[in-house]
C-alpha cells in the first residue's frame, strides 16, 4: 500500500513538473517574430515525418505540447508515459524525464519548436504501441498470422487536438476482456518473479513423466502452496 502510495505521488510530482513548465515568453514588441520562429523551427523539426508535417501544416504549425495554454495536454501525456509499464510497454521508449527536462531547457523559439515536434513523436509512438503492440507477431513467429490494426497518424493527433487529454488517452487503452486477462496475467508474474520466479536453472538435458528428485524439483515454480518435485503423468 506505502509503495502504491508514492508511486502516486512520485507521478503526480513528476507530471506537475512537466506540466508547469512555461514556454518563454517574449517581449510584445519581439512577439511577432518569435512566433513566426517558432513556427519555422516546428515546420523543420517535422520535415522528414510526412504525418508530423501534414498535421502542423493544418494547424498552421502551431504547438499542441508546448504552448502557455497547453498545461493539461501536457500533464496528461507525462502521467500516461509515467505509466506505461501497466500495459506491458517500455517506459525508456518515451522517456517522460528526459522529455520534461527538454522542455525545462528550451529557452529559445528554436528550442521550443524542436521539443514540440520530439513531444508529439512520443506521443504516436506510444498511441501506436498501446493500440497495435510494440511488436510485429510475424517477426516473433513466422507462423503468427496476424492481422494488426494501424491507425492513421494525422487523425490521432487531431482528434487528441480537440478532446480532452485525459479522457482520449483512456479511452485509446484497449478495453477487450482479452486484454484484461493478460493484464491480470503479468501482475500474477511479476508476484511471482517478486518471490524468486523459478528458481535456479534446470541443469537436466531431459525430463519425463514420473522422474523424481534432481532436476525435477529445481524445474518446478515457486508455489506458496506447496509443489511436489515429480513430474506428473499428464491427464489424457
Amino acid at each position: 500500500m506505502k509503495f502504491r502510495t508514492d508511486r502516486r505521488s512520485a507521478l503526480r510530482m513528476m507530471a506537475a513538473g512537466a506540466a508547469g513548465v512555461m514556454m518563454p515568453a517574449f517581449v510584445s514588441g519581439r512577439a511577432d517574430a518569435a512566433v513566426t520562429a517558432l513556427k519555422q523551427s516546428i515546420a523543420e523539426a517535422a520535415a522528414k515525418d510526412g504525418a508530423l508535417t501534414e498535421f502542423y501544416r493544418q494547424r498552421g504549425f502551431k504547438p499542441l505540447f508546448t504552448g502557455n495554454g497547453d498545461r493539461r495536454r501536457r500533464s496528461a501525456l507525462m502521467k500516461a508515459f509515467a505509466k506505461a509499464d501497466d500495459h506491458g510497454l517500455p517506459v525508456a521508449r518515451y522517456n517522460p524525464d528526459e522529455l520534461a527536462g527538454l522542455m525545462k531547457a528550451a529557452r529559445t523559439p528554436r528550442d521550443q519548436g524542436r521539443v514540440e515536434v520530439e513531444a508529439a513523436r512520443r506521443f504516436l509512438a506510444y498511441a501506436d504501441d498501446l493500440r497495435s503492440g510494440v511488436l510485429n507477431p510475424r517477426s516473433v513467429d513466422s507462423g503468427l498470422v496476424m492481422k494488426v490494426a494501424r491507425y492513421d497518424q494525422v487523425a490521432t493527433l487531431d482528434a487528441f487536438s480537440k478532446s480532452s487529454p485525459q479522457a482520449f488517452l483512456r479511452k485509446m487503452t484497449p478495453n477487450k476482456p482479452e486484454y484484461v486477462r493478460l493484464q491480470k496475467e503479468k501482475v500474477k508474474l511479476e508476484k511471482l518473479m517478486a518471490r524468486g520466479g523459478w528458481g535456479d536453472m534446470v541443469q537436466a538435458k531431459a525430463l519425463k513423466p514420473g522422474q523424481s528428485g534432481g532436476g525435477c524439483s529445481v524445474a518446478q515454480p515457486s508455489d506458496p502452496h506447496g509443489v511436489h518435485a515429480q513430474i506428473s503423468q499428464p491427464d489424457i
